[in-house]
């Protein structure tokens, strides 16, 4: 499923990995993107709330469609609370001064520690 979703979305030039979060994971999905290296963590909770896998994984590669914008609105506004650039990952990593929490979990090899 994941590689059909890569091919239709164009993304099939990205290395995507699924990987599964524990259910008291609080969202269904996320997506953990690098665009220099175009590698992609796609984040899945074991027991989403949802029943639709093959819609949860497609509107999280859509996220990284949209990666770039992302990015853009990150340097614009980096105080904001959706930047990607806050000092700390979801699981306590420290992030350099400058590097998003996105790359440094990518960087790592592990959505989680």
């Amino acid at each position: 499923m994941l590689r059909h979703w890569q091919a239709v979305l164009r993304l099939s030039d990205w290395d995507i990995r699924i990987r599964m979060q524990p259910a008291d994971w609080p969202k269904s999905g996320d997506i953990l993107a690098d665009l220099e290296d175009k590698k992609a963590f796609v984040l899945i909770n074991e027991c989403p709330v949802s029943d639709r896998l093959e819609q949860l994984v497609v509107h999280e590669l859509l996220h990284i469609e949209l990666c770039a914008m992302d990015q853009m609105l990150e340097a614009l506004f980096p105080g904001a609370a959706w930047s990607g650039s806050c000092p700390e990952t979801p699981w306590g990593q420290r992030v350099p001064q400058g590097e998003s929490r996105r790359r440094v979990l990518l960087r790592e090899g592990n959505a989680r520690p």
